[in-house]
């Protein structure tokens, strides 16, 4: 854990220094950030993207007509289990067809990053050949800095799975994990939610953001956050399950384990935030555009950062919707999960300390959208 912790640390500099300046103007830029779409090939059981084909292109379209600029913080492209040809031949007319109109206007109306299951853009002999076809002469990067204070990024750097051992994995996933999906109808979405995993992830990047006093937005978990870390609810109630089944557990000695690491990972986590270690609101995670009710984004407009969440909602009743003049079921329509002044949240990461100015869109804090979305 050390070892990954001091790799991450240090792919995370290496990734800021190497990232595209972007000059940013608080009071009037707006910006929209989504991260994990995964296109892959529409093979059933394969592609998670293509659910959310219709609600994504949608936002894609309300964006645009009131002038964000678009970032796609990495794992755009499922690149470990699907090729780039099929990828593109799959969504040239929609994804692609709405990404190109960002693209048209240029930088920075149109950014890109790259992440684990899309590093191929990391060779810009590949970006030439795959997507310029399809977005014009784009460029893809190792991360985007908005003016001094904000640094995108997908997330993965320094994680030794998808980062150092990218490869090996990708060949693990394309040969192996894409058959069984396609038999099991298993999701990545759903492979990827390892509590342990992604909260230990969040734990790095949350203490590279407090380090270095950034407001550090991020991909790669699939899990979104609004400023600060999850709270280990969660993982409390798996302990408790774990514990109570125990002598019913076939793999007794592996759940011991688990237990045990368990334990000092809650305890860990209850004194960091005794200390107040884990209260700079400097981590957003963007979610991803994979899940099962919707996609989520950051947004960033004129002085506020939101998180939002857009899906297919009903119109009314159906008698009702029957009489409308459009006679629509269903529209898409985004839900802000939480919001916060970025001023306030920016000058509270360089102060340190402080109350915090981050609140849900029902004046909770701390909750990522995934606890807002089960307490409606």
């Amino acid at each position: 854990m050390f070892a990954e912790k001091s790799l991450t640390w240090k792919r995370m500099e290496q990734s800021y220094a190497d990232a595209l300046k972007v000059p940013f103007d608080i009071t009037r830029d707006r910006y929209v950030i989504f991260s994990d779409l995964h296109l892959a090939d529409r093979v059933n059981g394969i592609d998670d993207f293509a659910r959310n084909e219709m609600i994504y292109c949608h936002a894609l379209q309300s964006y645009y007509d009131q002038d964000y600029h678009l970032v796609l913080n990495g794992d755009v492209e499922e690149g470990w289990e699907a090729r780039p040809r099929k990828i593109r031949q799959a969504y040239r007319d929609s994804v692609y067809a709405m990404e190109r109109k960002f693209a048209d206007r240029g930088e920075p109306w149109h950014l890109r990053t790259w992440g684990n299951h899309d590093n191929i853009w990391s060779n810009p002999e590949k970006v030439r050949k795959h997507l310029w076809p399809e977005l014009g002469e784009v460029k893809v990067y190792p991360g985007i800095r908005l003016g001094e204070n904000i640094f995108i990024a997908h997330g993965h750097q320094g994680e030794i799975i998808s980062d150092s051992g990218a490869w090996i994995s990708s060949q693990a996933i394309r040969f192996g994990w894409r058959w069984f999906q396609r038999l099991t109808r298993l999701t990545s979405a759903r492979a990827a939610t390892n509590h342990l995993i992604r909260n230990e992830r969040a734990q790095k990047l949350y203490d590279w953001a407090s380090g270095n006093g950034k407001l550090l937005i991020a991909g790669h978990t699939h899990k979104s956050m609004f400023g600060y870390l999850p709270e280990h609810n969660s993982l409390i109630n798996h302990l408790k399950r774990l514990e109570s089944n125990l002598h019913m557990n076939p793999n007794p000695f592996q759940a011991q384990a688990t237990i045990d690491h368990l334990k000092k990972t809650v305890a860990k986590g209850k004194r960091r935030r005794h200390s107040g270690a884990d209260r700079l609101p400097c981590y957003f995670n963007s979610g991803s555009c994979v899940h099962t009710n919707g996609i989520t984004a950051i947004e960033i407009d004129r002085g506020e950062i939101r998180l939002v969440r857009w899906r297919l909602v009903e119109t009314s009743a159906e008698s009702d919707a029957l009489g409308n003049e459009d006679g629509l079921l269903f529209t898409i329509k985004p839900r802000v999960l939480q919001r916060a002044n970025l001023a306030e949240v920016i000058a509270q990461i360089k102060l340190g300390s402080g109350r915090s100015t981050v609140q849900d869109s029902d004046g909770e804090e701390g909750k990522t959208a995934e606890d807002v979305s089960a307490a409606a």
